[in-house]
């Protein structure tokens, strides 16, 4: 079942950019709840009982496919609600991270990089976004580079490494969310994005086959 769930996160995928192509959202309607659909079916597998840690990142995978949802629509509105749903997947990863197992080296080693880039994000973002979502965006930034930080404290257990680099993976794909909705308008934005987000979300179920 964990095969046939990454299936539907490759099908619904690949249905998805073609959607994205051609601008047709009701192919996009179907598709991306297929593609999330998927990577949920991999975690539902995955469990293998109910620890903490298990339990958070079924959730967070929960407000991942809801902010796919909501992002199929265009409004602002709409891109709000996907912000927090997916400010929300961020900080229930960040508790999963953890509860697996914080080491306070590796926390100390991340600081560095992670605030340099978030230094470069906020000087990117801010400038060019709109006086309402300044807030809503910085408070994003923050909650990414928290997770990035706890994710590098987990990175030495059994399933460290999966985790960290699905963080990474899901913290470039928001930097081509936010050139697409705030700076440049461009398919490279979902032909580069939405395969690296896919891949962070399934990254996060298998972590559960290794806990």
């Amino acid at each position: 079942m964990i095969i046939f769930g990454i299936l539907c996160v490759a099908i619904g995928l690949a249905g998805t950019l073609y959607g994205e192509m051609k601008n047709l959202m009701r192919w996009q309607s179907i598709c991306k709840p297929v593609a999330s659909g998927g990577f949920l079916l991999v975690a539902f597998q995955g469990v293998s009982g109910q620890s903490t840690f298990s339990i958070l990142i079924v959730i967070g995978l929960m407000f991942s496919c809801l902010g796919d949802i909501f992002l199929i629509g265009k409004s602002k509105k709409a891109f709000l609600f996907g912000l927090c749903s997916f400010l929300l997947a961020h900080l229930l990863y960040s508790g999963a991270f953890i509860v697996n197992g914080f080491e306070l080296l590796p926390f100390l080693y991340a600081l560095l990089p992670a605030g340099m880039m978030t230094v470069i994000v906020i000087r990117w973002l801010l400038p060019i976004v709109d006086k309402k979502m300044k807030v809503p965006v910085l408070a994003y930034i923050s909650v990414i580079t928290l997770m990035l930080l706890f994710a590098s404290a987990t990175c030495h257990q059994q399933n460290g490494r999966i985790l960290l680099s699905g963080a990474m993976l899901f913290t470039i794909s928001d930097l081509f969310v936010a050139r697409q909705r705030f700076s440049k308008k461009d398919s490279l934005n979902r032909l580069i994005g939405l395969p690296l987000y896919y891949l962070a979300q399934v990254l996060f179920a298998l972590s559960l086959t290794m806990h």
